[in-house]
């Protein structure tokens, strides 16, 4: 009796143990991981100065300037590809009141009265190639000038900055020149 007891015991045990198994046992799922990356954007760009074809990134000296004449100077501000849409400046420092440059390129904008000699335009970004945009071509020196002349450098600077953010090119040029 005593070993038909424990049998029972034990059987009854087990049949508990099954049950509070049975009872625990959930039904489940689970998916993949889900993987966000960050990558930030970038705005990048170059400047190149051209006279007959050939290429400088730091200019050219003039020698042997003649009254009148009409010199190749054709400044190309390079937007790298992948760059962000962006507002393009380009500051052109002219001191001489002998040397004129003769036409900004198309596509240039004055900033205004206030800014004078800086020049922009809106560029979207282009994922496969760069945007090359031409400044201007020539200047042209004064007929008015003799033997004593003296020049002062012409001096160009491009400037980017992303277009997200700024209501518009002067607000834009305010954040790039407030330091």
């Amino acid at each position: 009796m005593k070993k038909s007891l424990i049998t029972m015991l034990v059987a009854l045990v087990l049949v508990a143990a099954v049950g509070v198994g049975a009872t625990l046992a959930y039904l489940t799922d689970q998916t993949d991981a889900v993987k966000n990356t960050f990558t930030i954007g970038k705005v990048d760009i170059s400047l190149t100065e051209y006279v007959d074809e050939v290429e400088s990134a730091a200019g050219f000296d003039y020698t042997r300037v003649l009254p009148g004449a009409q010199l190749s100077k054709n400044p190309v501000v390079t937007v790298v590809k992948g760059s962000e849409d962006c507002y393009l400046f380009v500051k052109i420092d002219n001191p001489n009141t002998t040397i004129t440059i003769d036409a900004i390129s198309d596509g240039w904008t004055a900033l205004g009265t206030n800014y004078p000699g800086v020049y922009y335009r809106e560029v979207s970004y282009k994922a496969d190639a760069d945007q090359a945009f031409d400044v201007f071509e020539t200047v042209t020196v004064s007929t008015e000038i003799d033997e004593k002349a003296t020049f002062e450098d012409i001096e160009i600077t491009a400037y980017a900055i992303q277009k997200a953010g700024s209501a518009d090119a002067a607000a834009a040029w305010a954040k790039l020149t407030q330091n």
